[in-house]
């Protein structure tokens, strides 16, 4: 295992948000250190956060082509797990045309609807999933940090630790108000 530090500056942090570190898979991550320095002369908000992508994932399940007397090509069904599976998640796989999201699920029937039909019948098929929305999760939000004035958001014994493929988020209120570094321990 190598450990290394870093110091990020991000200059002109505003309303945007500003990605300051995104984690590799293969690396464990702790902000020791978040600084805002506001350079106005007004009071500005600053909010720190780490923010998840969209869940993703696979599942097996059958595939089905019959349309009659009862469609349910855009049924999977006998599904075998539904871990973050949501309504609005994009699927692929075999059989599965593209641009084909998830209508709606039942757990306890074990099935998904389609917005598109399978174009091929199969069983025990493979699905690939990639969830609608990221997940924020705010450290800080909307910490007032005075004109002219610096904001220490982690000292000391604090620590932020960061998950494999999330990222550090930081944002103000105000655009170009403030200049924020960020310290951090890599562990790969």
């Amino acid at each position: 295992m190598a450990t290394s530090f870093k110091n990020v500056l991000s200059s002109g942090v505003g309303s945007d948000p500003v990605i300051v570190y995104r984690a590799a898979g293969n690396v464990r991550v702790t902000a020791i250190g978040i600084s805002f320095s506001n350079l106005t002369n007004g009071f500005v908000t600053a909010s720190v956060s780490v923010v998840d992508p969209a869940p993703q994932g696979t599942f097996q399940a059958d595939t089905n082509t019959t349309t009659t007397p009862v469609d349910t090509s855009k049924v999977l069904s006998n599904v075998s797990s539904f871990n973050n599976v949501s309504v609005g998640a994009t699927l692929t796989g075999d059989g599965i045309p593209s641009n084909t999201t998830v209508v709606s699920f039942d757990v306890n029937a074990g099935t998904i609807t389609l917005n598109n039909s399978a174009t091929a019948a199969a069983t025990n098929v493979t699905i690939s999933f990639i969830g609608t929305d990221p997940v924020t999760a705010y450290y800080v939000k909307d910490a007032i940090v005075p004109p002219n004035q610096s904001l220490r958001v982690i000292n000391g014994g604090e620590r932020l630790v960061i998950g494999s493929s999330n990222s550090l988020v930081l944002q103000t209120n105000v655009d170009g108000s403030c200049d924020a570094i960020v310290s951090l321990v890599e562990i790969i």
